[in-house]
């Protein structure tokens, strides 16, 4: 009689588990997200003052820059913009090339 209830816990345990496993893979996907969304948060919340120092060093005006960006790539966008700004070769008209032939 013992022996037949642990064959039976452990068989109910087994379905429980197996049902279990089957709800997670599921979700799985809804959860990692879920997840990464709020580690996302909570890594702009992190960098967000030190970026805000970062552009007021370099003569930008932080408070137009950074409004409250929600995700990384909104974080890094203005200093990006900034390092393709720096990074681009002179207009050749400004440079007074424009006229020459070669």
């Amino acid at each position: 009689m013992k022996d037949k209830m642990m064959v039976y816990l452990s068989l109910a345990l087994s379905v429980i588990s197996l049902g279990y496993a089957a709800w997670v893979r599921q979700h799985s996907e809804e959860l990692a997200m879920r997840a990464l969304h709020k580690r996302e948060a909570e890594l702009v919340q992190h960098w967000r003052p030190k970026f805000k120092e970062l552009f007021e060093g370099m003569g930008q005006d932080a408070s137009r820059q950074l409004k409250a960006p929600a995700t990384l790539e909104e974080l890094f966008e203005p200093l990006v913009t900034y390092l393709n700004r720096v990074g681009s070769p002179p207009d050749s008209a400004t440079n007074g090339t424009a006229d020459k032939k070669p």
